[in-house]
C-alpha cells in the first residue's frame, strides 16, 4: 500500500515539473483569417491576459489592450499545450460570444502559439509574456 501512494506522489510531482509556468501578463495579437465572402480581414487585435496557474488549471483574466478592465477566463495548460477561453462582445451593442483560443507554448514558457475562434471567425495568435 505504501508503495502504491508513493508512485503517485512521484507521478503527481512529475505531471506538474512537466507544465510549464504560463502565470501572469501575456500579449495576445490575434490575426484573422481572411473571410471567405471577400470582405476585408479585420485588423489585428491585441489582448492583455493575465494567467493565474494551478497545476493544470488556468484563470485570470482578458481585456483589449486599449481596455480598463478584463473578462474572466478558464483554460488549461499542458506540457506543450494550452488552451484558455473568455466571453466578449464585438461591439457596444452585441451579444457576448465565445473567444477560444488553443496553442502550443514554446521553450521556456515565455511564448506561444495557435489558432482561436470569435462567433463564426477564425485566425491565428502569437503571445509573448511581459
Amino acid at each position: 500500500m505504501r508503495n502504491i501512494f508513493v508512485c503517485a506522489v512521484i507521478l503527481t510531482a512529475a505531471l506538474r515539473a512537466a507544465v510549464p509556468d504560463v502565470a501572469g501578463q501575456w500579449l495576445v495579437v490575434a490575426t484573422f483569417d481572411r473571410p471567405a465572402d471577400g470582405k476585408s480581414t479585420p485588423q489585428p487585435v491585441k489582448l492583455l491576459c493575465t494567467f493565474e496557474q494551478h497545476d493544470t488549471a488556468l484563470a485570470g483574466s482578458c481585456r483589449p489592450a486599449d481596455a480598463p478592465e478584463g473578462l474572466p477566463l478558464t483554460g488549461t495548460a499542458g506540457a506543450t499545450t494550452i488552451e484558455w477561453s473568455f466571453q466578449i462582445a464585438p461591439n457596444a451593442t452585441a451579444a457576448r460570444q465565445s473567444a477560444i483560443f488553443r496553442g502550443t507554448s514554446g521553450s521556456g514558457a515565455s511564448a506561444m502559439s495557435g489558432r482561436f475562434e470569435f462567433g463564426e471567425s477564425r485566425g491565428r495568435f502569437r503571445a509573448t509574456k511581459q
